[in-house]
């Protein structure tokens, strides 16, 4: 494995343009009660936005764009990489790399790791360690305030009815309730990007956007196609974490 030769910080806001459901599980429905809650902190009852949420849908989407998305819907992993990348012309190889370099892929994901070549172990040597980490996106200062004192803590509740296609009318118990943080709140959010000798830093940060202005075209969270989760990303330019602590810094 190659060194680490930096950490960049990529720190930006995403807007709510439309409601948002990123849903917790729950064990029973009571009568009267919302079929589905927003994940919300269990400390302060504010909502929050899953760091793993951003990742998986800027992944797979930049998967699609690329053409290199696995038809059963598994993510991209270094033994489907191996078995297509002569298939893949060089753009959606150099694609693939990246996106297995920046979000993760694991030589334990491949069954006959034992009978590869040195080559191809190196290959995953390179390949295996994330770049780039998420972490959960909180409120910010302002829609902090709106959550208090507005929304007085609570989500909207928005219910809707399932609808026979054939019959053109709605299905028996069919009223579905679920919660969604309102249209108009922010989440500050902050990326961290590991760069190691031989990775291309550029290559890198153009995946990065591209990744963000997709999910700023498609949606994040559930019910997209219903119009849920459509947000607004705006980033700050990359900056370089020190790797040496003063003492005495807080």
């Amino acid at each position: 494995m190659k060194r680490l030769k930096k950490i960049l910080r990529i720190k930006g806001k995403l807007k709510l343009l439309t409601g948002l459901h990123i849903g917790v599980g729950k064990d029973e429905v009571k009568i009267g009660g919302v079929d589905s809650q927003v994940i919300k902190n269990p400390l302060t009852g504010e909502p929050y936005i899953p760091g793993s949420s951003l990742k998986g849908k800027m992944r797979s989407l930049l998967e699609l764009y690329y053409g290199v998305y696995r038809p059963d819907g598994q993510e991209l992993n270094f033994e489907y990489y191996l078995k297509k990348k002569d298939t893949f012309d060089d753009e959606r190889k150099r694609a693939a790399r990246n996106i297995l370099k920046l979000f993760g892929t694991s030589g334990a994901d491949y069954k006959d790791f034992d009978k590869l070549g040195e080559d191809e172990k190196k290959e995953i040597e390179r390949l295996a360690v994330s770049r780039l980490s998420f972490y959960d996106l909180e409120l910010d200062e302002e829609s902090r305030k709106k959550w208090e004192n507005v929304l007085e803590r609570r989500p909207e509740e928005k219910t809707e009815v399932k609808i026979n296609r054939i019959t053109g009318t709605t299905h028996g118990g069919a009223l579905l309730t679920r919660e969604r943080v309102p249209a108009g709140l922010s989440f500050d959010f902050t990326l961290i990007l590991k760069i190691f000798e031989g990775d291309n830093e550029e290559e890198f940060i153009e995946i990065i956007k591209r990744g963000l202005a997709l999910l700023e075209a498609d949606s994040l969270g559930g019910s997209g196609s219903r119009g849920y989760g459509k947000v607004e990303i705006t980033v700050k330019e990359p900056e370089e974490v020190k790797l040496i602590k003063e003492f005495g810094e807080e």
